[in-house]
């Protein structure tokens, strides 16, 4: 897609990958006295990848067709697709081109010993879970076993709640904040939270783990992660904050993760700064878990000024910085969002 220009006048679209999703915002472009066209729609929406994929095969065919039919066979268009065909009908070689746009690199341009290592812990971590560390963090299998090591606290998920109800096919349509909030308020319900604050035994009696875990504490660590198998209780998990709220929202996030990825069999769950649709419904959950916005709502009666919202900070074990970014996302201050679909 990178090279569809060469002289000819596309449309001005930004192409956003969240994984599951791709999202389009497209710009109307200016009347220019020597352009011969002009694009005259603006807006953003987003699709799953799937669509988009067999989107851009269609056209792509149709293109090539219309040049048989013109007997120019020979182009550098059918060549460069030809070779694309071949790559993605090759597993091995499709999973590199995948891991090397995930590094940020142009075909060939990667180190190729450091996808080589992310293929091998892929292997044992997970292939998906690798996918969404590279996506935010060039980190190994190594690192994390490390951090574990260092860091990490063991925990016994078993002990905690059980999955929720959302079925995966939800990933790819719907937007991942939603999933999460939804999901957020059905588990508050299940477990008979209502609107009220979670509290730290709460919370890490949810997930399984000790309540000293919550606590204040040394972290250097780049990511957020459960380990399993790293323990002999079953997983080790690693808190990327030093301070107690941004631990209660990593192990929220990671809460998050084992509920909702539930068929998800991988050795490794991480919560990392990626914008996948992944990340961003751990994100929604862990909002919407520790500070729910009907509780939220009623606590501030209206009042958004900076004092109130660290009053409801302090309530619900949050960060203020939390609070604002919920009450913006849902337009309760003057900031507003142009469309809820496409929500950070």
């Amino acid at each position: 897609m990178a090279s569809v220009g060469g002289g000819w006048l596309w449309p001005n679209i930004t192409i956003r990958s969240e994984g599951m999703r791709i999202l389009l915002d497209a710009a109307a472009s200016r009347a220019v006295d020597t352009e011969p066209l002009r694009y005259l729609t603006t807006e953003r929406t987003a699709v799953p990848a799937e669509a988009f994929e067999e989107g851009v095969d269609d056209f792509v065919q149709g293109i090539l067709d219309r040049l048989d039919r013109w007997s120019l066979s020979t182009t550098d268009l059918r060549t460069a697709w030809s070779e694309l065909a071949a790559e993605r009908q090759d597993p091995e070689c499709a999973r590199y081109r995948k891991i090397e746009a995930l590094l940020g690199s142009d075909v060939d341009e990667a180190d190729s010993k450091r996808i080589g290592q992310v293929i091998e812990d892929g292997r044992v971590l997970g292939n998906e879970a690798m996918a969404e560390v590279v996506a935010g963090r060039p980190l190994t299998a190594a690192d994390l076993r490390e951090a574990a090591r260092a860091s990490g606290i063991d925990a016994n998920p078993g002990s905690g709640a059980g999955p929720a109800d959302v079925s995966p096919v939800r990933f790819g349509t719907e937007a991942p904040w939603r999933i999460g909030t939804d999901a957020a308020r059905s588990f508050r319900q299940r477990e008979g939270l209502g609107d009220a604050p979670v509290s730290d035994s709460r919370l890490a009696d949810l997930y399984g783990v000790g309540k000293q875990a919550l606590s204040d504490a040394y972290s250097r660590e780049q990511i957020a992660f459960a380990l399993r198998d790293a323990c002999p209780a079953g997983d080790r998990i690693v808190l990327r904050s030093k301070w107690r709220v941004g631990r209660r929202f990593d192990l929220a996030r990671l809460l998050a993760d084992r509920l909702l990825v539930a068929g998800n069999d991988e050795n490794l769950r991480p919560a990392t700064r990626a914008h996948t649709c992944r990340q961003k419904m751990q994100r929604a959950f862990a909002a919407e878990l520790l500070c729910p916005l009907a509780g939220l709502q009623e606590f501030m009666h209206d009042d958004v000024s900076e004092g109130t919202a660290e009053a409801a900070a302090d309530r619900y074990g949050v960060s203020s910085l939390a609070v604002t970014q919920i009450l913006q996302n849902y337009g309760l201050l003057d900031w507003k969002i142009q469309n809820p679909e496409l929500r950070p």
